[in-house]
């Protein structure tokens, strides 16, 4: 196996952990580390295929992406006293 199925297959696996944590966890704030897990891995799949315009674009996508989404999660924390997205969908009127 050459280096670059390796980087897209360590892509993949890093997407699809992201999901998951995306899809399976409670907390805020490993949602917004499992959407960052996803995004970096869809950059090291498309910087291993030689995109590298492509993936530093979804790095630095990625990065903003998360600073908002943290933000969002710390202020909804100082707000509702709510760190879990199930205690955030019992809010709602």
């Amino acid at each position: 196996m050459n280096v670059v199925g390796v980087g897209v297959g360590t892509g993949l696996l890093l997407l699809g952990l992201g999901l998951a944590m995306l899809l399976l966890r409670r907390s805020l704030l490993a949602v917004a580390l499992g959407a960052q897990l996803g995004t970096l891995g869809l950059a090291l799949a498309a910087g291993s295929q030689g995109k590298l315009a492509a993936a530093a674009v979804l790095v630095v996508a990625g990065a903003a992406v998360a600073l908002v989404v943290v933000g969002a999660a710390v202020a909804v924390h100082r707000r509702r006293g709510a760190d879990h997205v199930d205690e955030l969908r019992e809010l709602r009127g």
